[in-house]
């Protein structure tokens, strides 16, 4: 019996006389018996006489059987070890397909940071990173360095640039409270920047930083690359002369040294190596500190003079309403500029009126003009 259950029958030389699968309907030969528990084991092959895979048993009750031979494999045993083949192989593929997922998240992640640092390089130099660096280098020697914060240093320091961290704010920009060390700062993100005035914007920090008049809020240093520079000043811990003045109401209370503070700053900042116009003082841009000494802040809008210029042909920019009535007709800035608006605070102070305001008639809705207006009178 072959194990592809065909039964043959061979002769002394070893040649098939008879098979089964030439007789379909006979099962063993005529004459051809099994004795009780007698077995016919199966062979490999025709050339291969080795025990094949089956038997054929007659059992005690005349039936006969079929159990696999002893030894060899069956079905079911194959059936068993296809099942952890299989699942070993469904494991492989899906590790196959984390590792690659990963691998891909990565390459996604590089890219992106890739991208972030080139556009950081792009906003420092547009900011005037290169020309900051190449100034301070021209003096290092002599002068204290501005120093370069990265974006996210004053993210946490602001906490994202939270609203509630807001403490100032005006049509150029707005100014957040930071914590940097452990040290409050105060964060000046501006709104708009002109790409044409970078250069002078990068000369600017580097002579604000130099000031160290106390009467003048210290700029420490800035931040190049986002769209638009931040700046970092020191802390003043008591709000604006705006905000005592008519949002407390208590200007009877505030000491006049504010206005003699205030003008020794300007004193300074006409008087430096490079002469300084700041073309906004305002109350609100005058900040207070515990004890009530005056700091001259906000010098977005302000503007360079060499000693050997007596006046600047620009664009009027500043605060209704403290602007020089000459330079806003003719966009000639000077020194003047600042004094006029200087002269506008000492008469807020005076007064504790504002300077613009809907609640008077309208010939004296500005300030100055309702001030001089009175003084005729008197």
């Amino acid at each position: 019996m072959l194990d592809t259950g065909n039964f043959v029958l061979y002769d002394n030389d070893f040649r098939i006389t008879w098979q089964s699968f030439d007789h379909p309907t006979d099962t063993i030969l005529p004459g051809q018996f099994l004795s009780t528990y007698q077995e016919l084991f199966s062979s490999k092959s025709e050339s291969d006489y080795s025990t094949g895979r089956f038997r054929l048993k007659m059992q005690s009750d005349s039936n006969t059987w079929a159990p696999p031979t002893p030894g060899n494999k069956t079905t079911g045993n194959k059936n068993q070890t296809v099942i952890p083949v299989l699942a070993a192989g469904i494991g492989g593929g899906l590790a196959a397909i984390l590792v690659f997922l990963l691998l891909a998240y990565w390459g996604v992640r590089q890219h992106e940071q890739v991208k972030k640092r080139k556009l950081k390089e792009n906003f420092f130099k547009q900011n005037g990173g290169i020309m900051l660096q190449q100034l301070e280098y021209q003096n290092e020697s002599t002068v204290e360095k501005a120093k370069i914060y990265t974006e996210e240093e004053l993210m946490k320091a602001t906490n994202n640039f939270n609203e509630g961290n807001v403490i100032g704010q005006g049509g150029y920009g707005v100014v957040y409270k930071g914590v940097i060390a452990d040290a409050v700062f105060a964060i000046k993100k501006s709104k708009v920047v002109d790409r044409n005035q970078i250069d002078q914007f990068a000369n600017e920090v580097v002579i604000l930083s130099q000031i160290t008049h106390p009467n003048v809020v210290k700029l420490l240093g800035c931040c190049l690359e986002t769209p638009v520079p931040l700046l970092v000043y020191e802390f003043v811990t008591n709000n604006t002369l705006f905000h005592h003045l008519h949002d407390e109401g208590c200007a009877s209370s505030i000491p006049w040294k504010i206005a003699t503070e205030t003008a020794e700053a300007l004193t300074h900042m006409h008087s430096a190596a490079v002469h300084i116009i700041h073309r906004d003082i305002k109350s609100a841009n005058i900040l207070l500190e515990d004890g009530y000494t005056a700091k001259v802040s906000d010098f977005g809008v302000s503007r360079l003079f060499s000693p050997q210029e007596t006046h600047l042909a620009t664009l009027v920019q500043g605060t209704f309403g403290y602007i020089d009535p000459e330079y806003f007709h003719s966009g000639i800035l000077t020194q003047k500029s600042d004094l006029y608006s200087f002269g506008v605070v000492l008469v807020e102070l005076l007064t504790g009126a504002k300077v613009v305001s809907f609640d008077r008639e309208e010939k004296n809705r500005n300030l100055s003009l309702y001030f001089l207006s009175a003084m005729e009178d008197d």
